[in-house]
């Protein structure tokens, strides 16, 4: 009689009885994978006793995000701190966007911790950071190294920034959006050999955006007698390629939401493709982004919504409307209670559109043309607070192209 044959998670589960730290891990991504995140919590707490880096930085991430647990900031920190003490490069990078929220210089040093331990993500970011404020050639070393160490977004942006036709070959084949007017330019840099990264981590002290703007090195324009302002060249291709390849692979058809209940559902009205980032998803590159257009706004960053992501291709468009929430909507009205009304939007064009796709506010008479980097402000209520109708503006259908926005929804109370 042959022998039995034992199922996959009866060998983990097995081996994490009578193993150690890394059997029990083991058994946890499974749970992880499957969704079965008390179970996961519980191999995941016994490697973390036996201080497993890896399994204090997944516990981490449950606490953090809430997953089969209430979200428990404070626990996902000590977590990632502790991970991070042991040299866990990936808890040094989870702990640096942890601190995003309350303390920037806390979190680029974990940032720069992270990166120069290895972690592609971290240097991912810290190379768009160092390319935002004009350092390319150290950018592109920290994107190459990223790359090296297997991060697909790194490969995408360098290979917009050099140029390398094979780099986005490479980086489309695995999923990548790497944009359709890619430019080829040059020849894949074929070397293995990690690039000189000295530089990268006796940078700069990076700084979130302060309030106001430089006209000095941005044209803005104000029209409808000041309700509509317009700052060109506000983001550089870097960081409008860095949100698209952000989102790209997200995108679902877009919806507006019921008026009655407040349920999303499909709309001929609204025929775009759409993402919002998730809060964990806000990275330092995210942020730092989302900080420069509150700033042009004069708002707080803390009442933003998540970017919103937008793509339209030829013929797609979103028909008139308006984005303050009606108060007499019944289910979407009563959000206005605990969330707050949206007062101000606040929109990147990420991409130039060949023809079409102009943003339009019929009752100004206002055209406004896509322009990568160009961001457009306008108010959704009055003076006294209630409801604009002179906001009411619409997306013209792209002709010829593709169109990106990057949306900021600011509210009347923190989010």
């Amino acid at each position: 009689m042959g022998e039995t044959s034992v199922a996959p998670l009866d060998r983990l589960i097995d081996a994490a009885q009578g193993g150690g730290p890394e059997e029990q891990m083991a058994l946890a991504l499974h749970y992880l994978q499957e969704e079965e995140f008390g179970r996961a919590r519980r191999w995941l707490g016994r490697a973390a006793r036996a201080d497993f880096a890896p399994a204090l930085r997944e516990l981490g991430k449950l606490a953090w995000k809430g997953l089969g647990q209430v979200m428990d900031f404070h626990q996902a920190r000590e977590n990632f701190t502790r991970a991070a003490d042991m040299g866990d490069a990936a808890a040094m990078y989870l702990l640096g966007v942890l601190q995003l929220g309350s303390d920037f210089s806390a979190a680029l040093e974990s940032l720069l911790r992270s990166a120069s331990a290895g972690h592609a993500a971290a240097q991912r970011q810290l190379g768009v950071l160092h390319a935002a404020h004009g350092f390319n050639n150290t950018a592109n070393s920290l994107l190459w190294s990223a790359v090296q160490h297997g991060d697909l977004f790194a490969a995408a942006l360098l290979a917009r920034r050099s140029g390398d036709a094979r780099l986005a070959t490479f980086a489309a084949s695995h999923g990548m959006y790497v944009r359709q007017r890619f430019e080829p330019r040059g020849e894949t840099q074929s070397s293995t050999r990690l690039p000189d990264l000295s530089a990268a981590f006796d940078a700069p002290e990076f700084t979130l955006p302060e309030s106001g703007v430089d006209e000095s090195r941005h044209k803005v324009e104000s029209l409808a007698g000041g309700s509509l302002r317009i700052f060109d060249d506000l983001l550089s291709i870097d960081e409008c390629e860095y949100l698209m390849e952000m989102a790209a692979m997200q995108l679902r058809p877009s919806h507006t939401v019921h008026p009655q209940t407040g349920a999303p559902i499909r709309n001929e009205m609204r025929t775009s493709y759409g993402y919002s980032f998730h809060p964990t998803e806000e990275d330092f590159v995210i942020l730092a982004i989302k900080h420069k257009l509150a700033r042009v706004a004069g708002l707080d960053v803390r009442n933003a919504e998540p970017f919103a992501m937008l793509r339209y291709e030829p013929g797609q468009e979103y028909k008139e409307h308006f984005d303050f929430i009606n108060p007499d909507s019944g289910e979407a009205g009563r959000e206005i209670a605990v969330r707050g009304q949206r007062t101000t939007t606040a929109f990147f064009y990420l991409t130039d559109v060949a023809q079409g796709g102009e943003t339009c506010f019929p009752r100004h008479d206002v055209r406004i043309a896509p322009r990568q980097g160009r961001a457009l402000v306008f108010r959704n209520l009055t003076a006294d607070e209630s409801p604009d109708l002179d906001s009411l503006h619409a997306s013209l259908p792209v002709q010829e192209g593709e169109k990106w926005i990057a949306t900021l929804w600011f509210r009347s109370k923190a989010q």
